[in-house]
């Protein structure tokens, strides 16, 4: 069974972190970096089989995962630390957390780059509260600290760990009691933000193909077949020339909606995230 899980945040380096936790012997990461498997599976008791099919441990590795969407309330399920609990209740968790501003203007070129939003970044953000939600840092970990114990939640931010991998690194193995020693570390930037998307590599081979459109024809109107197969194209050909720009307004807004989060956040850490000095500065 799972023995700690990364939680997120999303755009906060996690794909990074699992690629570094993987590289280690002693550790067994799930097959599939983010199964996201107990914020959608209502049923996940009669299917944890399933889930348990995705480790292939060897005699003294830990297990491991990364979904982020286990705090991403509330958007999934809404007692996913209590479900996370039955399923072992001495679970540890890593947190990494991103300067607010960077993290949502990640998380929005994420979204327009793959036709999640067409919005200018100031019109998504208002309109849409998956933007602060996702990054309310206090109120996502607050559960899991009540429930299993601050001495199982590590808090990280993404400023030190890219700035100072190996400390980082050496948290995490003291954490999860295994060797510092035995990592791989290469990039820390596994999964950064690009200013133009890159196909998925099997979607591109089946957009190439004629068969795919051959297939959309026989089994949809022409017409539509047609469309659809555009669409598709279109949406995973999009651009943002230059990283978006957050508005001094639109920092205060922001500033003012995360800034008792943020407060919490550094009592927990024990420490001011000083890497996030023009945060505070906003007002």
């Amino acid at each position: 069974m799972v023995d700690f899980i990364l939680l997120g945040a999303a755009k906060s380096g996690t794909t990074s972190l699992a690629d570094i936790l993987s590289s280690h012997p002693n550790v067994c990461f799930c097959q599939q970096k983010e199964p996201h498997f107990f914020s959608k599976n209502v049923d996940w008791r009669e299917r944890l089989p399933q889930y348990e099919s995705m480790f292939n441990p060897l005699p003294g590795q830990i297990c491991g995962e990364g979904s982020t969407s286990y705090t991403m309330y509330p958007e999934f399920c809404l007692n996913i630390w209590d479900i996370l609990y039955e399923v072992n209740p001495s679970l540890k968790f890593i947190y990494i957390m991103r300067h607010p501003f960077e993290r949502i203007v990640s998380q929005y070129m994420h979204c327009y780059l793959r036709g999640l939003t067409s919005k200018p970044i100031d019109q998504a953000i208002l309109n849409d509260p998956i933007y602060i939600n996702r990054t309310r840092y206090y109120t996502q970990i607050k559960p899991y600290i009540n429930i299993f114990g601050p001495q199982n939640i590590l808090l990280l931010t993404f400023e030190e760990f890219t700035n100072n991998t190996k400390n980082s690194i050496t948290s995490i193995a003291n954490f999860l009691d295994i060797s510092s020693k035995s990592f791989e570390i290469t990039s820390t930037h596994s999964n950064s933000s690009i200013n133009s998307y890159k196909n998925d590599e099997r979607l591109d081979r089946v957009l190439k193909n004629a068969s795919f459109l051959r297939f959309l024809k026989h089994v949809l109107p022409k017409e539509t077949s047609i469309y659809i197969y555009r669409s598709i194209q279109n949406m995973f050909s999009r651009k943002i020339d230059g990283k978006p720009f957050l508005t001094n307004d639109l920092k205060k807004v922001i500033y003012d909606l995360l800034i008792l989060d943020i407060i919490k956040i550094q009592e927990k850490m024990g420490r001011e995230i000083f890497e996030w000095n023009d945060f505070y500065t906003t007002r």
